[in-house]
């Protein structure tokens, strides 16, 4: 009887120390994973929302494509001169590898602002728990709708596909040279062919700026060539006897 009781009482302590140890007292208790805020949308990102043939709608299209992995819908809204320079395959093969880590993400378009040569549209992608991310694209005018011609989401997987895919190519478990060479190549192209006229079109309106300073610095202001005005005598005055 002695040994049954004893018995009793240390299944009841075991008891209340499993109770004890999961109880909301404690403090080694995993932080709870949340959804990140939105950002604040300026007046120009909401403002361009509302239109159908904006940059920012635009930039949505795609961002609906990549999710769905419509590649072919992509190239429709992105700039056939870059996609060319960098390569079909090389831009769909990224764009696809791309479907899965955008599907997880929720587009928010934080700003619109106008650039040389195009407009300039600022997003992040909010995902359902954790840390959000921050992108942006550039887009300028071609056959008179808004393309894509650069934007960090594709600089960033574009390298990053053309690696892996050489990669398993060879079978090697790390990066090959002939990779890493193939993708510095194909983002050089990439970044020349998206946001060459982009720079070559704000270094043309700075130099005319300069110029047109120092124009303005060298010519005599109108106050500085009039003639004097010729002032009369004082009175009481003596004029000077003629010749």
């Amino acid at each position: 009887m002695r040994v049954l009781f004893v018995a009793r009482v240390l299944a009841c302590l075991v008891a209340l120390l499993v109770i004890g140890c999961g109880g909301s007292g404690g403090g080694t208790d995993a932080p709870v994973a949340r959804a990140p805020k939105p950002g604040v949308q300026t007046s120009a990102a909401r403002a361009a929302l509302t239109d159908r043939t904006s940059p920012a709608a635009a930039v949505r299209r795609f961002w609906t494509y990549v999710q769905q992995g419509a590649v072919p819908a992509v190239l429709d809204v992105y700039d056939a001169k870059v996609v060319s320079a960098t390569g079909l395959d090389n831009f769909a093969a990224a764009l696809a590898g791309q479907q899965q880590a955008a599907a997880g993400l929720k587009l928010n378009v934080l700003d619109v602002q106008s650039v040389a040569r195009g407009r300039l549209v600022l997003v992040e992608g909010l995902p359902v728990v954790g840390l959000k991310s921050s992108y942006s694209f550039f887009l300028r005018r071609a056959a008179g709708r808004w393309k894509i011609a650069y934007d960090s989401f594709v600089a960033s997987a574009l390298p990053a596909s053309i690696n892996a895919r050489a990669q398993a190519a060879a079978g090697s478990e790390s990066a090959t040279p002939a990779g890493v060479k193939a993708a510095e190549a194909a983002l050089s192209a990439y970044r020349i062919a998206g946001l060459q006229e982009a720079v070559k079109t704000a270094r043309r309106a700075a130099a005319s700026s300069s110029t047109a300073k120092k124009k303005a610095a060298s010519t005599p202001s109108a106050a500085a060539t009039r003639p004097p005005i010729p002032t009369a005598p004082a009175a009481g005055a003596t004029a000077a006897p003629g010749g």
